[in-house]
C-alpha cells in the first residue's frame, strides 16, 4: 500500500491534538492545552501553539521523508488548523483538506417543561 500520510487534527475549546499516520502505522502525535484568560492573550497563546505544532509535525515529516500530506480536521475549523502556510513554507505541500467535524441531527431533544399555573 503506498498512499500519503494523514494529518488527523482533533480540536476543542482549550485543547488541541494532531497525529500524523500512513498505513495505519502513528509517525507523530502531538498535543497541546491553552489556559489564557482574554480574548487577546488567548489568541496570541493559540497561534503560538498551532506554530509549535506545525514545527513539530515539520521535524516528524522530514525524518520519514515525507514531502506531501492530506489533513483531516474534526472540531472546530477555526481553532482545528494547523497554520498550513507554516507547513508549506518548511516543504510540506498539503494535498486536501477534509472536515470530518460530526453534524448533530437534532435527534436528541429534551422534553419541554412544564409550566406551573399561578
Amino acid at each position: 500500500m503506498n498512499s500519503l500520510p494523514i494529518l488527523r487534527i482533533t480540536s476543542g475549546f482549550t485543547s488541541f491534538i494532531a497525529i500524523l499516520v500512513k498505513d495505519k502505522q502513528l509517525l507523530c502525535y502531538t498535543h497541546g492545552e491553552f489556559t489564557s484568560v482574554g480574548t487577546e492573550a488567548r489568541k496570541e497563546e493559540k497561534d503560538k501553539m498551532k506554530r509549535d505544532i506545525a514545527t513539530m509535525v515539520c521535524e516528524c515529516a522530514k525524518i520519514y521523508g515525507i514531502d506531501t500530506i492530506e489533513v483531516e480536521v474534526k472540531g472546530h475549523l477555526r481553532t482545528g488548523l494547523v497554520d498550513l502556510y507554516f507547513l508549506e513554507s518548511n516543504g510540506i505541500n498539503v494535498r486536501w483538506i477534509k472536515d470530518k467535524t460530526p453534524v448533530p441531527h437534532n435527534g436528541c431533544v429534551p422534553n419541554k417543561r412544564i409550566r406551573a399555573r399561578k
